[in-house]
């Protein structure tokens, strides 16, 4: 059985639910409220919920994003430009230490759904996208689904980087 993110488990209260999901894949702490439909039925739906979620996960994003911003001057100091030393260190970090937060959340159910925001949404989602791709790919291998996995692996990466050239070629037209 499949769960979608925000789904709670068959026969669980929702307050115990926030955060695990059959078969060990933790997405759900990483996206613990439902999307916002602001997109596709205006502004009208905006909710006192939906501003101050929105607030927290740009707090936690300012926060890491100035952290990779320090992070990318210090290691271009110490390393030199001719590698990105920054990005790879930045990337590998993220990685872990989201990874910690994941595995330590889907031992703490009743974490306020906010904390997850600030720390998984936004301060992750700034300091760096990639750890959300790799935490989710390894989560993919443990339950088993190697075809998802492996397919999230070589999507992610082929597809970023035939985006990257398009874009490099567009950009490069103006």
């Amino acid at each position: 059985m499949t769960l979608r993110p925000g789904a709670p488990l068959p026969n669980a209260p929702l307050e115990k639910t926030a955060g695990v999901r059959l078969g060990g894949l933790i997405l759900d702490i990483l996206y613990p409220v439902q999307p916002l439909r602001i997109f596709t039925q205006g502004f009208s739906i905006m909710t006192r919920k939906h501003v101050e979620t929105m607030l927290i996960i740009g707090l936690g994003g300012f926060v890491g994003a100035n952290l990779r911003y320090v992070i990318s001057v210090w290691a271009a100091a110490q390393f030199g430009q001719n590698f990105p030393w920054a990005t790879l260190l930045v990337n590998f970090t993220g990685s872990l230490f989201l990874a910690v937060f994941v595995g330590w959340t889907a031992n703490h159910l009743l974490l306020d759904p906010k904390l997850r925001m600030l720390v998984a949404v936004g301060f992750f989602g700034a300091y760096t996208t990639f750890s959300t791709y790799a935490v989710e790919s390894v989560a993919m291998a443990q339950t088993g689904n190697w075809i998802g996995a492996f397919g999230n692996f070589l999507g992610m990466n082929l597809i970023c980087l035939i985006g990257a050239a398009i874009g490099l070629a567009v950009g490069s037209k103006f």
